[in-house]
C-alpha cells in the first residue's frame, strides 16, 4: 500500500498537480480498480501481459501512473501495444485490490473467493494481500474471508495444509499500529480449528507474529494431538507464549519444536508447561541453544511429570551440569523410554552422572550419546 501510494504522488508530481494529503487509494479508486481487474484475469489465465484496449476509457492516463511496462505487438501491417505489470507482485496486489473492491462492495462474497482453489496454490498470495486491504477498511469482511480459509482447513482435504500457509500468511497481512485485530483474528481463527495434526515445519512459515494463531489452537481447540513446528525460529518468546496454551491443554501428544532458535528461557517456560500437562508424550527440542539451565528446568519437570516418554535434546549446548540434573531424575522418573543427548557437550562427568542413574532407572530403553 505503501509503494503504491508513493508511485502516485510521484505521478502527481509530474503532472503538477497539487500534493494531496487525501488517501490517494480512495482519489484514484476507478482506475485502480480496473487495473485489478485486468490483474486477476491475467493471473487466472497465467497472462503477464494484455491488450492496450483493456485499459478502457483510461488509456490515456493509466499507463503514465508508472505499474506497467509497455511493448510492441502486433504485425508491422498492424501495430499494436502491450502492456504488463513491473513484477508478477504488482500484478498479485492489484488483482487482491480489485478482490477487496468486490468484497466491500458486495459483488462477490468470500465463499466465492475460496471456491477457487488456485488460490490456496499457485496464486496463494492474492488471499492474504486481500484481507490486508480489508483489514484496514472493513475488519468484519477480513474476519469473515479468513473464516471461509478455516472451513476450508477443517475439512481435511488434500488442500488443508495449502489452506493453512494461507491463513497464517492473512494473520501476518492483517498486522496494523495501534490495533489487537491481528490477535484478535489469530485467536478466534486458532479456536477454531479441528483438525488433529497441524504441520508448519516450512522453512519460516511460523514467525513470532502467528505463533499466536497456533497457541490459540492449542489452547481452545478440542481436537489437536500433533503439532510439528520445526524450522521456524519461534526464539524464546514464541516458546513462551506455547508453553502457557500447553499448561492447559488437554489433548496434545507430540510437539516437535526442533531448530526454532530456544534458549533456556524458552525451555524453562516449557518445562514449566510440561510439570502440569498431563498428555504430552513426545517433546523434540533439538537443534535448539538450550544449555545447562533449560536442561535443568527440563529435569526437574520430569520429576512431577508422569507421561512424557520421549525427550529429544539433540544438538543443543548442554554439558556436564545439565547432564547431572537429567541423571538425577533418571532415578526416580518411572515413564521417560527414549532420551536423546547426542550432539552435545556432554563429557566424562556427565558420562559418569548418567551411568549411576541407570544403576537404578528401570524404564529407559534408549539413550543417545
Amino acid at each position: 500500500v505503501e509503494i503504491v501510494q508513493c508511485i502516485l504522488r510521484r505521478y502527481r508530481r509530474k503532472k503538477g498537480l497539487s500534493e494531496a494529503n487525501e488517501d490517494l487509494l480512495e482519489v484514484y479508486f476507478s482506475h485502480l480498480k480496473l487495473l485489478g481487474r485486468i490483474a486477476l484475469k491475467g493471473l487466472l489465465n497465467d497472462n503477464l501481459d494484455f491488450e492496450e484496449s483493456e485499459l478502457q476509457s483510461h488509456a490515456d492516463d493509466l499507463p503514465g501512473f508508472g505499474f506497467l511496462s509497455v511493448q510492441a505487438g502486433g504485425s508491422k501491417l498492424r501495430p499494436s501495444r502491450y502492456y504488463s505489470f513491473l513484477h508478477k507482485r504488482f500484478q498479485e496486489w492489484f488483482a487482491a485490490f480489485y478482490l477487496f473492491c468486490q468484497l466491500i462492495e458486495k459483488e462477490i462474497s468470500p465463499a466465492m473467493l475460496v471456491a477457487e482453489e488456485r488460490f490456496s496454490r499457485e496464486l496463494k498470495e492474492v488471499l492474504p494481500y486481500t484481507c490486508g486491504l480489508l483489514a484496514m477498511r472493513c475488519k468484519e469482511e477480513a474476519e469473515a474471508l479468513t473464516k471461509c480459509i478455516m472451513a476450508e482447513v477443517n475439512q481435511e482435504t488434500e488442500n488443508s495444509d495449502d489452506w493453512l500457509t494461507v491463513v497464517l500468511e492473512c494473520v501476518r497481512e492483517c498486522k496494523h499500529d495501534n490495533s489487537n485485530f491481528q490477535v484478535d483474528l489469530a485467536r478466534a481463527l486458532g479456536s477454531s480449528l479441528e483438525l488433529q495434526t497441524v504441520k508448519l515445519d516450512q522453512v519460516g512459515q511460523v514467525d513470532k507474529s502467528c505463533v499466536v494463531f497456533v497457541a490459540a489452537a492449542l489452547k481452545y481447540g478440542a481436537a489437536l494431538t500433533v503439532l510439528l513446528l520445526s524450522k521456524n525460529d519461534i526464539g524464546d518468546v514464541g516458546a513462551a507464549s506455547l508453553a502457557e496454551a500447553v499448561k492447559s491443554n488437554a489433548t496434545l501428544t507430540k510437539l516437535d519444536l526442533h531448530n526454532n532458535n530456544i534458549g533456556d528461557v524458552g525451555a524453562a517456560s516449557l518445562a514449566e508447561a510440561v510439570k502440569s500437562n498431563v498428555t504430552l508424550t513426545k517433546l523434540d527440542l533439538s537443534a535448539n541453544n538450550i544449555g545447562d539451565v533449560g536442561a535443568a528446568g527440563l529435569a526437574e519437570a520430569l520429576k512431577s511429570n508422569t507421561t512424557l516418554t520421549k525427550l529429544n535434546l539433540r544438538g543443543n549446548n548442554i554439558g556436564d551440569v545439565g547432564a547431572a540434573g537429567l541423571a538425577e531424575v533418571l532415578k526416580s522418573n518411572t515413564t521417560l523410554t527414549k532420551l536423546d543427548l547426542s550432539a552435545n557437550n556432554i563429557g566424562d562427568v556427565g558420562a559418569a552422572g548418567l551411568a549411576e542413574a541407570l544403576k537404578s532407572n528401570t524404564t529407559l530403553t534408549k539413550l543417545n550419546l
